[in-house]
């Protein structure tokens, strides 16, 4: 028994060995060889070949060779110890089987993209005989499209024969092809490949035909040609590695500086001003700007000015116009630099990121629209310093060229706080203009928009122009009007023009409409803001007296107030009032305050509420002033009265507030105007600031306690 399954296992072993060979033979190529060949049809004797006798197992079928992938498979495998053997690449021109290869793929009937597959696939041999297949291509110039792009991926001899299609090229330029090679080709057999390509092909435009290939260039593949041409021999990369320079400072990553803020288009003039009216100042503004940048080396610019005065207008027209010459304009804010910021230290890395982009470009600047918010970007109590730290010593070299704005009292802050800001951007200062210059402004504006019919008569002008500067004075000429104008214009209704009735036209803007307008902006009641309306005064007293019960003289002096606003006799440099109110708590002094703001502004909300008790500290003046570093978008009064100028402001037992707390009051009292802690002003002209304290609100009507008892003792 033992015997009979020592047999059995035997006989598996061995069919299992005998499978195994006969599978491993046919993967080599090397399979069981055919029976031998039968006496061909037609002999002499004319009897049938015998058959082959059946052997067990059967010998699988001969491999026939006839498909193009098949006989080059065949023909590499033969030629491989060669190819191994080989000294250089040239050395298979002259090989028999070599040419065989090519000839084989050349008769093929295959398309160039299929022998481009062969070319850029990864058995070298095989590569070989693709490339040389294409040199002799019909349309030498596609297949050079095509298979630059994947040059570096090949073998490194398949790369002679690469270089031989190129030669093939009409007009074959030396600079085009180097621009699109990488650090692989630093081998030292590539490097002769290139010196004798050089040889062949180069020619003068070899430098131009490079830095046009390198426009759209990644910041990785200028560091592989860095690398290649440092290798190369200096007679010959020399003018390249400085075509390189140039190009690495004009070339920029677009995609990153998208993602950080924003690059200027060619139509952004009309998407972000959509009617800028030229004039005189404004020319001589852009003249100068430009000029400053024409300088060798340009110049940063600091564009100084009081809101409304175009300072932004004419930096935007600068910009557009570099723009389509060519420039590369780049707009990121304090908001944009610390946007997506969630670790210590990824502020710093980012805006290293960022002036390694722009540092050292050519025609390349970055507008930052408020610089003064920068110096405060970042900062935080534990981390003392903001993104201007950063920038401005980039800015100071001349390695990054910038163009700001700003406003004079955060200027006299930035300049204090950082004294290089003086030195390393050139300030530029713009006027406001006069009323005249104004008006004649507002006249072309009316020509530009309206067409053929003015926008808005010269009287009406001149009606708009009052009432801008009574109570939108805390923008400067022109912009005070032409905003004003502006906003009018789009409440204008659209009518059907007479002669054409598809054309749709705006009448001109008249008075009632500019009322209108500064009603919606201020929140004023049209019978204050139109001289032509009366105000009665016995239904405003009326209005209060329904609201606040027995408080008489408080009315009286709010309705007297009321009336100096629409009179225009208040001081235009202080604000329309500040009143303070004593008495006891339930008196009405909250509910006069809010009466007074539904009258005025419209609504109730427009009173600020501030409880003085809680500014007992110096530190209390972080919600006046607002604070600085990150903490500073908390609500603060200044901020809030620069969202909302006409307000009433209800300064609740006033004398319970720090003493520093009532100088900053004093200074809002006699100037109707607070400076926060970045520089910049808010206006309280326009407000109405009330005052409540309890103090003297006690009559003392019994006698007093202890020793004190008695009568007061009488003076005099």
């Amino acid at each position: 028994m033992e015997l009979f399954f020592s047999t059995v296992f035997a006989t598996i072993v061995g069919a299992a060995l005998g499978t195994f060979a006969t599978l491993y033979l046919r993967s080599r190529g090397t399979a069981t060889p055919p029976p031998a060949e039968a006496p061909a049809a037609g002999a002499d004797d004319g009897s049938e070949p015998p058959p082959e006798p059946s052997t067990e197992p059967s010998s699988p079928p001969a491999v026939t060779e006839t498909g193009p992938s098949e006989r080059i498979h065949a023909i590499a495998s033969k030629l491989q110890s060669f190819f191994e053997s080989t000294a250089h690449p040239n050395d298979l021109l002259s090989n028999e089987r070599f040419r065989e290869g090519v000839t084989t793929l050349r008769e093929a009937s295959l398309s160039e993209s299929e022998l481009l597959t062969y070319a850029l696939g990864d058995n070298p041999l095989i590569s070989c005989f693709a490339l040389e297949a294409l040199a002799g291509s019909e349309n030498p110039n596609e297949v050079y499209r095509e298979l630059v792009k994947g040059v570096n991926a090949i073998a490194p001899w398949a790369r002679f024969f690469a270089l031989r299609v190129f030669r093939r090229v009409e007009n074959p330029s030396f600079g085009r092809s180097l621009a699109h090679f990488d650090g692989s080709w630093g081998y030292r057999l590539n490097l002769q490949f290139l010196r004798d390509f050089h040889r062949d092909v180069g020619g003068e435009s070899d430098v131009e035909h490079f830095t046009e290939e390198l426009a759209d260039a990644s910041e990785d593949h200028f560091e592989g040609l860095e690398y290649l041409l440092g290798e190369m021999d200096n007679t010959i990369s020399g003018p390249f590695k400085k075509a390189l320079e140039k190009a690495r400072k004009g070339q920029i990553e677009t995609e990153f500086l998208n993602s950080f803020g924003r690059l200027w288009s060619i139509d952004e003039p009309a998407r972000s001003e959509p009617t800028i009216v030229e004039h005189d100042a404004l020319r001589s503004t852009l003249q100068l700007l430009r000029r400053e940048l024409e300088l060798d080396p340009p110049r940063s610019l600091l564009v100084l000015g009081e809101p409304g005065v175009g300072k932004k207008t004419a930096l935007r027209q600068l910009l557009a116009g570099l723009v389509r010459d060519g420039w590369t304009v780049f707009e990121a804010g304090a908001v944009d630099v610390i946007a997506g910021q969630m670790y210590i230290g990824q502020l710093e890395e980012r805006l290293k990121k960022l002036l390694q982009q722009l540092s050292g470009r050519e025609r390349v600047i970055w507008f930052i629209p408020d610089l003064h918010e920068m110096l405060w970007a970042g900062r935080t109590h534990s981390r003392p310093t903001g993104a201007l730290d950063y920038i401005l010593p980039a800015i100071d070299r001349g390695e990054v060229l910038v163009v700001s704005t700003i406003e004079p009292a955060p200027f006299e802050q930035l300049a204090v706080a950082k004294p290089m800001v003086r030195t390393a951007l050139e300030t530029v200062r713009v006027s406001p203009l006069s009323s005249d210059e104004t008006t004649a402004l507002a006249e072309a504006w009316s020509r530009e928009v309206g067409g053929e019919t003015p926008a808005i008569e010269r009287e009406t002008i001149d009606e708009a122009l009052q009432l801008s500067q009574q109570y939108l004075g805390e923008r400067a000429l022109p912009g005070s009007l032409l905003g004003f104008l502006s906003q009018t214009l789009q409440s204008v209704p659209l009518t059907q023009s007479s002669s054409n009735g598809n054309d749709e036209i705006r009448r001109p803007i008249d008075l009632d409409d500019l009322i209108q307008t500064l009603s919606r902006v201020t929140g004023l009641p049209a019978d204050i803001l139109d001289e032509r309306q009366e105000l009665s005064l016995s239904a405003l007293r009326s209005f209060f007296a329904k609201r606040i019960i027995g408080q008489t003289e408080a009315i009286d002096c709010l309705v007297e107030r009321v009336a100096m606003i629409k009179a225009g006799l208040t001081d235009p440099t202080r604000p329309f009032g500040v009143f303070l109110f004593t008495g006891p708590t339930g008196s009405g002094k909250t509910e006069i305050a809010k009466t007074l703001a539904e009258f005025l502004f419209g609504s109730a909300e427009r009173m600020i509420r501030i409880d003085m008790s809680e500014l007992q500290t110096v530190d209390s003046l972080d919600r006046i002033l607002g604070s600085s570093g990150n903490d500073r978008e908390k609500k603060s009064l200044v901020r809030e009265i620069r969202e909302q100028p006409f307000s009433v402001l209800l300064l609740d037992e006033f004398e319970k507030s720090h003493p520093n707390v009532w100088d900053l009051f004093l200074q809002v009292f006699d100037d109707g105007r607070l400076t926060d802690r970045q520089g910049s002003t808010a206006d309280f002209r326009h407000s109405v600031v009330i005052m409540t304290s309890n103090l003297g609100a006690d009559v003392i009507t019994h006698e007093a306690i202890g020793f004190g008892g008695g009568p007061p003792p009488r003076v005099g």
